[in-house]
């Protein structure tokens, strides 16, 4: 039998688990094992993908501002999606790797690689981080923070 920590009935690590998740979100504890009993865990693991629900008390009167419930946030990127299509590219041409070679190479399917080169689609933080290290450029470099290639190993692909 699991030894519980309170009413919910949620085992003790998981418990614990819910409250530093809590903490380091900045969000009361009951949100994540709402979550949590909802078997809504792979929402809360990714950073920017928690659903914060705001729960009324008291009504509200008609001085007080109405509270703000905070939504899902969508992963956009905020660098200049042309400099990395044309840096993508650039490594890709560089290797002498298709397509098909280069998104087996990154580890991304081939129909996402196709989208970063051709069209407005922009990857998040942990697609880029993938790609720069499979590559052994920077990040810096691949969203145009850099203009010179900085290779992580000082090595070509």
């Amino acid at each position: 039998m699991a030894v519980t920590k309170d009413a919910l009935s949620l085992p003790l690590a998981v418990a614990d688990s819910a409250a530093e998740l809590a903490e380091l979100r900045g969000v009361k504890v009951e949100t994540i094992r709402s979550l949590i009993s909802r078997g809504r865990t792979g929402k809360i693991k990714r950073p920017g993908y928690i659903v914060v629900e705001v729960e009324e008390d008291a009504p509200r009167t008609k001085d007080a501002p109405p509270e703000k419930k905070a939504s899902r946030r969508k992963q956009t990127g905020e660098f200049d999606g042309e400099i990395f299509r044309e840096r993508i590219r650039l490594l890709r041409k560089e290797s002498g790797m298709t397509k098909k070679d280069f998104a087996a190479f990154t580890g991304i399917a081939y129909i996402t690689l196709y989208n970063y080169e051709r069209e407005k689609t922009v990857p998040g933080a942990d697609m880029l981080f993938r790609i720069a290290a499979k590559t052994g450029c920077s990040v810096d470099w691949l969203i145009g923070l850099k203009e010179e290639e900085g290779n992580a190993e000082g090595n070509d692909l």
